[in-house]
């Protein structure tokens, strides 16, 4: 079976979402890392504030993809018909 464009694009925005959650996902363990190791001689406040704020991000791009992969769902039910 042939994938359509709307496939290909799907597909696309399904690896996009992706690489951005597994960034977030990065971003999150390296703060962590650093607070372990000097969270003393931080503002831990304000790194709350940064890990809040990057959590959402990634909720948001999971949200993203779980929508994009209903997408392809239904995309390939149109297939097996």
């Amino acid at each position: 079976m042939e994938e359509t464009a709307k496939q290909k694009a799907l597909l696309g925005e399904e690896l996009q979402f992706m690489l951005q959650i597994q960034t977030c996902e990065e971003v999150l363990c390296t703060i962590m890392n650093t607070v372990r190791q000097q969270g003393t001689s931080m503002h831990l406040l304000t790194v709350e504030d940064i890990i809040n704020f990057i959590h959402r991000m990634e909720l948001d791009f999971r949200t993203k993809l779980l929508h994009v992969n209903l997408e392809q769902a239904i995309e390939a039910s149109k297939y097996k018909r």
